[in-house]
């Protein structure tokens, strides 16, 4: 630390200059990584679960994507089944055909009995699947319903479309919140930091933050794909993170630069206390989030590497570039500072006397607020998982609309099929007739479709129950169907297959996930404090906190409470990967602040103070700190409440209900 010191105020300008590029690097090259990022559906799945590898075989037999990833709704004039509506369905299927980015489509000619004239005959389904490369990006799914969006009887959906409509959300919903966030942090550092230079800088390290971990990203996924949601999590830790440490040093720079020497003494005193506090919260950030890693689900290993990336980076540019701007501005910190009242630090201020009116009564106050913290995530209880789909973006979105009325309108579509895919030679023909008839007399099947030998050794059967897909009993159908014996070895894939599938190994990697979690985190608090039982009352508290926040999200997301306020329709449940990822992003910000608290009550006792005395000191101390670092990183990552995505805003809401009760 007293290097990084001596660093930033002998060569402050190198240092400066050197920021000044990455910066620009970062923009140039780590911006556009968001147009690079996976928006498929596949982020959600586990690529070693049965529904994948039949995907896998599918496409490998085929040389197509497993699923129709594009369905187009028409209403033609006349109705689906006149002749005008006919040439109507002829003429639309012909243009998609003539896509390179489509390897086949399906009309309500060319399979009579798939289910895709509506019940009323007024509508018909078109099915169109992509290539396998084509399904990844936004660029091939635009070109491909391009070709037909302009059309006024055709409304266009499917999952392919599902996944590129969330990717574009994602895109326009980052520059929103950042443009809401900006001018309300920068009022709120005002008011906190109570001078016009000082409220600037945290921003300053914010944006270098996002920059620079996005360039980072960038290199990441070149070599290992990484999700587009994990851009928004960036944005929001990136700013929150470099406000918290800017916070935080400034704090202690004044007080040091009050306590007099020069400008190299003063970086020194300041990043050899706050600069190592710093350094261990920005650790324990990047080893709480580094536990999501473990799951093979891209959405949460993309979350879990950008959590570490963007925790190393705000601290590296906390202790570097910020000690850097200090000493280039020099006295010029308090230029436009407000009146403010000097704050005691002596043990006699309100935070003091909160510590020691605690301290008093130890055991009531730690029944009373684990009581109402239990309370608060009682909720979680009663949550009902569910998969991410076109119920996750605004009522007003077309891929939502035509998802509702294929539920509604065409009962029985094979739209999207409970798949069983058996691997063997065309010699199991014969078997096949024996299998299909064992499928029929399943109570929730309506249609079994003809087995097709894809080759590759590969047969496909599709079954459509009587179910829409997203109910409970379409998957016990998929249970049924699996426990009925198979020719040959079989995969099951399917929308429904895939939801039993990733619940099956979310609950398999959970244990890995939170022993990862509680060892790495407890460790650094270790070496942060030298003691044994704190780490343990962090992780007690921290537990508490989660809770807490989980019964909050159930309550909004879930119940549907204050859902009008933030904007959006409840669908009964939660995405099945959102409490991991609250629940980890929690602990890291959790712990982050324990840290906060707990460096100062242990540099008070290294000085001499007894227990209480420590305490009370650390926490008037801290405290203030805590509660703006709280405030104005709530704001920060609160701003993706505005999202038109359910499950980014429920990591805004979701986090900042976390953040503010652990403070």
């Amino acid at each position: 630390m007293t290097r990084l010191a001596r660093l930033a105020a002998n060569r402050t300008r190198t240092v400066l200059i050197a920021m000044l590029v990455l910066f620009l690097v970062g923009g140039a090259v780590g911006g556009p990584v968001v147009g690079l990022l996976s928006t498929s559906a596949s982020s959600f799945r586990d690529s070693d679960s049965s529904s994948a590898k039949a995907r896998e075989l599918v496409e490998r037999a085929t040389g197509a994507s497993y699923e129709s990833g594009v369905v187009a709704l028409l209403r033609p004039t006349g109705g689906a089944t006149s002749t005008e509506g006919r040439t109507r369905i002829a003429a639309i299927a012909e243009r998609l055909r003539g896509s390179p980015d489509v390897a086949r489509v399906v009309t309500p000619v060319d399979a009579p009995s798939a289910g895709l004239v509506s019940s009323d005959g007024a509508s018909a389904l078109i099915l169109a699947t992509l290539n396998p490369e084509s399904t990844v990006g936004v660029d091939a799914v635009t070109r491909v319903t391009d070709l037909i969006d302009a059309e006024r009887d055709v409304q266009i959906g499917g999952p392919d479309v599902v996944g590129a409509t969330i990717g574009e959300q994602v895109q326009a919903d980052i520059p929103r919140a950042e443009a809401i966030a900006f001018p309300i942090l920068f009022i709120v550092s005002l008011i906190i930091f109570r001078g016009l230079i000082a409220a600037l800088l945290p921003l300053v390290v914010g944006g270098l933050a996002i920059t620079t971990t996005l360039l980072v990203m960038r290199g990441v996924n070149a070599g290992l794909p990484l999700s587009i949601f994990a851009v928004n999590l960036v944005s929001g830790l990136g700013l929150g993170l470099a406000i918290d440490y800017s916070l935080l040093i400034l704090t202690r720079y004044r007080r040091e630069r009050a306590a007099g020497g020069d400008m190299a003494d003063v970086l020194g005193r300041t990043l050899r206390t706050a600069g190592r506090t710093v350094l261990f919260s920005g650790l324990t950030v990047s080893a709480a989030m580094a536990a999501l890693t473990v799951f093979p689900q891209r959405f949460l290993y993309s979350m879990g590497i950008g959590g570490v990336i963007v925790g190393l980076v705000a601290t590296f540019l906390a202790l570097t570039l910020l000690p850097a701007m200090l000493a280039l501005i020099g006295n010029k910190i308090d230029w436009g500072q407000l009146r403010r009242r000097p704050e005691p630090a002596d043990g006699t201020g309100r935070w003091a006397r909160l510590a020691r009116w605690v301290m008093r009564r130890p055991g009531a106050v730690a029944i009373a607020a684990s009581a109402a913290l239990l309370v608060a995530g009682a909720p979680f209880l009663a949550v009902k998982f569910l998969p991410a789909s076109s119920q996750d973006l605004p009522t007003s979105a077309v891929v939502r609309t035509v998802d509702t009325t294929i539920a509604r309108d065409f009962p029985g579509s094979a739209v999207r099929p409970t798949t069983v895919v058996i691997r063997g030679g065309e010699d199991l023909s014969s078997e096949m007739s024996t299998y299909v008839k064992s499928l029929a007399a399943l109570p929730r099947v309506a249609r079994v479709a003809e087995p097709t030998f894809l080759g590759s050794n590969t047969w496909r059967i599709d079954v459509t129950g009587k179910a829409p897909a997203d109910t409970e009993d379409d998957r016990q159908l998929v249970r049924d169907v699996r426990g009925v014996p198979t020719p040959g070895p079989s995969e099951v894939a399917g929308f429904s297959a895939e939801f039993l599938d990733q619940q099956a190994s979310l609950r398999s990697h959970l244990p890995v996930a939170i022993v990862v979690l509680a060892l790495l985190t407890m460790v650094l608090i270790f070496l942060a404090t030298g003691s044994v039982v704190l780490p343990v009352k962090t992780l007690i508290i921290n537990l508490l906190t989660v809770g807490a926040a989980l019964g909050i999200a159930k309550l909004v997301f879930q119940d549907g409470f204050l859902s009008g306020f933030f904007g959006f329709d409840s669908n009964g449940g939660m995405e099945a990967t959102q409490p991991i990822l609250l629940a980890a992003v929690a602990v890291a910000l959790s712990t982050d602040y324990a840290v906060f608290l707990l460096t100062r009550i242990k540099e008070a006792r290294d000085a001499g103070a007894s227990e209480r005395d420590a305490v009370a000191l650390g926490l008037e101390r801290s405290a203030r700190v805590v509660t703006a670092a709280a405030v104005l990183f709530s704001i920060a990552i609160g701003a993706f409440a505005t999202s038109g995505v359910v499950f980014i805003k429920l990591i805004g809401i979701g986090t900042a209900a976390a953040v503010l009760i652990d403070a």
